[in-house]
């Protein structure tokens, strides 16, 4: 989606890691026992990859279990995962609550009732 960074906040992300959630389980679902389920996203956002896979280990109440198989995968550029991150804040930032007091501004709204 082109238009998607113009409209994009730290909520966003928020946001994504329940979608993110929802694919994983049901790949789990749908993993054989014994098999092996591979989770991997377009993101760099902790919210979207480490934090789904440790919510996902830890709804499994140990029915899973995280294997490294990189070793097995000769040629493969890869980087162990986060153990630690930063979660933004839910709050609005200054710059947002800037935005939506210009937005309210009678300025603003005088110039919305002449379209």
């Amino acid at each position: 989606n082109p238009g998607i960074w113009k409209r994009w906040n730290q909520l966003n992300a928020m946001g994504l890691h329940n979608v993110q959630l929802g694919i994983a389980l049901k790949g789990a679902r749908l993993t054989r026992v014994g098999g092996y389920m591979v989770y991997s996203t377009c993101s760099m956002n902790p919210m979207e990859n480490e934090s789904v896979v440790a919510e996902l280990l830890r709804a499994s109440e140990g029915c899973l279990e995280l294997v490294d198989r990189r070793p097995e995968l000769k040629g493969m550029l890869a980087r162990p995962g986060m153990s630690t991150w930063k979660v933004l804040s839910e709050q609005k930032s200054k710059r947002d609550e800037k935005n939506q007091q210009k937005k309210n501004s009678d300025k603003m709204k005088a110039r919305r009732k002449e379209f």
